[in-house]
């Protein structure tokens, strides 16, 4: 019989244990978060996977463990294959996960509890939420209620009007209406080709519009993206000889592009103060969520950027290959888009060469899932996936041509949509082909 005077934590683990001797459930082995696990446990498991011969597989597992030393493991394993399970597995699962978030949750607790408010409460109680914000977010899944069909046509008649918040770029308005509440939305692209320009054009439309908007830049300084948000204002002045002032002039400090960068903040600044930006360069996926928790709660986010998606770390990344890792941060941003009821918009690189592309460089048709690199099951929790490529041939001047098109979509059948676009290298700005080429347009 199991024993019942174990702690309760490691009490479900060997009922975990004992369902995984079976070998028809070790086959279908369950998501289970290694970290949740007492080490001896996940030893047990590992061994169980690892090997592979005649005779029954527990037999082998702890042989193994015995030859390598991990003699407690080895008792726990043999232990857990003379008992029968009395749990069902579902709910032993959901008892491990549960015992870990509790776990998290305490530590987060005794951790706040030994801040001070000092001299500066305001910091104080900053970190405070920001401590308990990450531990409510690890390993956290998002409970739905069951409802009956029927009401849900209340949330349709509710979305209606309030399902959308307007891109600012030409055909995901007019094809999907903007980017849709609770969807991860992915721009896939090779490097270089205006991904962090295209997000950061569609946030200060948002902002213009009066919603609050976060940007998590992981690539990018964030006054390096300041600019790149005022760009096409910037473009409406010329300095003391007649040239125009671009973003390039005031990324690279020039100061007559400066003074006007300064007037246009201050001229702007209602709508910039809708704008709040984490450039914390490789941070985890648990301060990521942490700082957008804690913006929410300030003030509530009403769209999420991130760039780019393989420039965030998984929590306890060590113990995970990375395609894992960059898979398991996008289901992360789909959750957390479905939790605020929030448009979550992410850049991520392309693999490179494309994936679709013939071997003479004719495009085939795409077979799969969009080539995310580092992980093509990312494209998976995505909801909308279009890809920003940069024309074959390119000018020197102002304009630069670009198609972009819609490679996966969840809202319509319209999954091949595509838009000639031309991006104007002054202002960082995507515009339709016929404003740039209109009569009139400055195109030197």
């Amino acid at each position: 019989m199991p024993n019942t005077r174990e702690p309760a934590e490691l009490r479900y683990q060997m009922e975990l244990l004992r369902w995984l001797v079976d070998e028809e459930v070790l086959g279908s082995y369950p998501d289970v978060p290694e970290q949740a696990l007492h080490p001896d446990i996940r030893e047990a498991v590992n061994a169980l996977q690892k090997v592979s011969g005649e005779g029954p597989r527990f037999v082998q597992a702890v042989e193994l463990l015995t030859r390598e030393g991990k003699h407690r493991a080895a008792e726990l394993l043999n232990r857990a294959a003379s008992e029968y399970p009395t749990v069902p597995l579902d709910d032993t699962l959901e008892a491990i996960r549960c015992t870990k978030r509790l776990r998290d949750i305490q530590e987060a607790v005794a951790e706040v509890l030994q801040l001070r408010p000092g001299k500066d409460p305001v910091t104080a109680v900053a970190a405070a939420e920001g401590i308990l914000a990450a531990a409510l977010a690890v390993g956290g899944d998002l409970v739905v209620p069951v409802r009956r069909a029927p009401e849900y046509l209340d949330d349709i008649l509710l979305e209606c009007s309030d399902a959308y918040v307007p891109s600012g770029i030409p055909l995901v308005d007019e094809t999907f209406g903007g980017w849709r509440r609770a969807s991860l939305h992915i721009v896939l692209g090779l490097t270089g080709t205006g991904k962090t320009s295209l997000i950061l054009q569609s946030a200060m439309r948002a902002a213009r519009s009066g919603l609050q908007v976060h940007i998590v830049s992981g690539e990018m300084r964030g006054a390096d993206l300041l600019p790149r948000l005022l760009g096409d204002r910037l473009v409406q002045y010329v300095d003391e000889v007649g040239a125009p002032i671009t973003v390039e002039r005031v990324v690279r400090r020039d100061r007559e592009a400066v003074r006007v960068l300064e007037a246009e903040v201050e001229r702007s600044r209602p709508e910039l103060s809708r704008i709040t930006v984490d450039d914390r360069c490789w941070q985890t996926v648990t301060e990521m969520l942490a700082a957008i928790r804690y913006r929410n709660i300030t003030s509530r986010i009403h769209v999420l950027f991130v760039d780019y998606l393989q420039l965030i770390r998984a929590h306890r990344a060590e113990s995970k290959p990375r395609e894992q890792q960059v898979r398991e941060i996008a289901e992360t941003l789909k959750r957390l888009a479905m939790e605020l009821e929030v448009p979550v918009v992410v850049t991520a690189q392309l693999v490179d060469p494309p994936a679709w592309g013939g071997q003479d460089g004719a495009e085939v048709r795409r077979t799969g899932a969009p080539a995310v690199r580092e992980s093509r099951a990312a494209a998976h929790a995505a909801d909308l996936v279009v890809e920003l490529q940069k024309g074959e041939e390119q000018e020197p001047g102002r304009y630069v041509g670009y198609a972009l098109r819609v490679l996966k979509s969840r809202f319509s059948a319209r999954d091949s949509a595509g838009a000639i676009m031309v991006f104007d290298r002054w202002s960082c700005r995507f515009i339709r082909a016929e404003e740039a080429w209109r009569p009139g347009a400055l195109a030197y």
